[in-house]
């Protein structure tokens, strides 16, 4: 549990399924699922704090398509992302 103990110092969520797999939730994470506790590593939750981000560019993206790029913008962006580094303990 040590190795995961950086991932889930601000608490963690995990939800049986009823396919028998699990879904987790952290606050960088936020929501992925595994079908084995086992699954419960540093890789694991490196890959989904990956996948958060990503997500997070591409809305960022949408946002810029739909808004247009303005300087408020840009500034918003530039906090989000600065939280979610805090966030993710960087």
């Amino acid at each position: 549990m040590n190795n995961i103990q950086e991932y889930i110092k601000d608490g963690i969520t995990i939800n049986k399924l009823k396919d028998g797999g699990y879904e987790v939730f952290t606050i960088p994470t936020q929501h992925f699922k595994i079908k084995d506790l086992s699954e419960l590593t540093p890789e694991t939750f490196e890959k989904a704090i990956a996948e958060q981000v990503d997500l997070c560019h591409l809305e960022s993206k949408l946002f810029k398509e739909a808004l247009g790029e303005t300087e408020e913008l840009r500034h918003l962006e530039s906090r989000i992302f600065e939280k979610m580094l805090e966030n993710f303990g960087n």
